[in-house]
């Protein structure tokens, strides 16, 4: 594949997922994340993390590990930048995140 194109493919993305507080509502959570994708991530490819309704990025997020390039109260996207991520693991870690008033699973976090 050149860097000019991209094709599609099936595959899987894995992720595991660290939390360093497990208080409800607490707004001093860090969750790391530690993504393995099957296949590459594409030159200036996005990579966007929306969370459970029950959750949300407060104004003072921060991010270490990756480009952050947006984000409102539910959704952050990261600008994986000129290069390709291969066939690899990605970690980093997002602090500033409310969690739920509950961990009665009612809802998902998408990658």
């Amino acid at each position: 594949m050149s860097p000019e194109s991209f094709y599609a493919r099936p595959g899987y993305i894995k992720v595991d997922l660290e939390i360093d507080n497990l208080m409800t509502y607490s707004i001093l959570t860090t969750y790391t994340f530690t993504i393995t994708c099957e296949h590459a991530i594409p030159k200036e490819g996005l990579l966007v993390i929306e969370l459970a309704d029950t959750m949300e990025f407060t104004s003072n997020v921060q991010v270490s590990g990756l480009s952050l390039k947006e984000f409102n109260t539910t959704v952050l996207s990261f600008d994986m930048g000129s290069g390709y991520y291969a066939e690899d693991t990605i970690s980093f870690s997002i602090s500033g995140i409310r969690n739920p008033r509950s961990f009665a699973p009612n809802n998902e976090m998408h990658v």
